[in-house]
């Protein structure tokens, strides 16, 4: 009977030597979407939890610095495309305030090309000149549309 009771206590000294994942380990596991039966100890489990959350670390300030890089392209391109559309204002000998959003002068800037192609449309010489005025005015319409939907359909954070 000393031999059964040998093997007995071998039996447990062994299960308590496989190391177990604790609960609280298991639960932030679980929420990493890893599978905690294939985790064999509190070290491996705390050492696979870190690497993961150095991982979603850097993806913020992955993600952070791709938003902060689209905000200064669409500043730029802002100053670009509004630069443009005062270049047209004044070409239609329109004062342009520093202070105006781009929509408005694009509306004021329709308006006087209505009036010039309206005045001018018995006379073609001056209908293609206003023409042109109006085809330069379309393009920058266009893009100021494009950027308005590019940003209506970005998520933010």
């Amino acid at each position: 009977m000393q031999i059964s009771a040998i093997t007995g206590i071998s039996y447990i000294n062994a299960a308590m030597a496989i190391q177990t994942v604790s609960a609280p380990l298991k639960r932030k596991l679980a929420k990493l979407g890893i599978n905690a039966e294939e985790v064999k100890s509190d070290e491996e489990a705390q050492a696979i939890i870190a690497e993961k959350e150095q991982t979603k670390k850097a993806d913020e300030v992955n993600e952070a610095q791709s938003v902060q890089n689209v905000s200064e392209e669409l500043d730029y391109y802002d100053k670009e495309l509004m630069s443009e559309i005062k270049l047209l204002a004044s070409d239609l000998g329109m004062y342009v305030s520093e202070d105006i959003d781009m929509e408005d002068l694009l509306y004021n800037i329709s308006v006087k090309i209505s009036m010039i192609q309206s005045l001018f449309e018995n006379n073609d010489n001056l209908k293609k000149v206003a023409d042109q005025f109006n085809d330069r005015y379309q393009d920058l319409y266009a893009r100021y549309m494009s950027k308005k939907n590019f940003l209506s359909t970005q998520i933010v954070v």
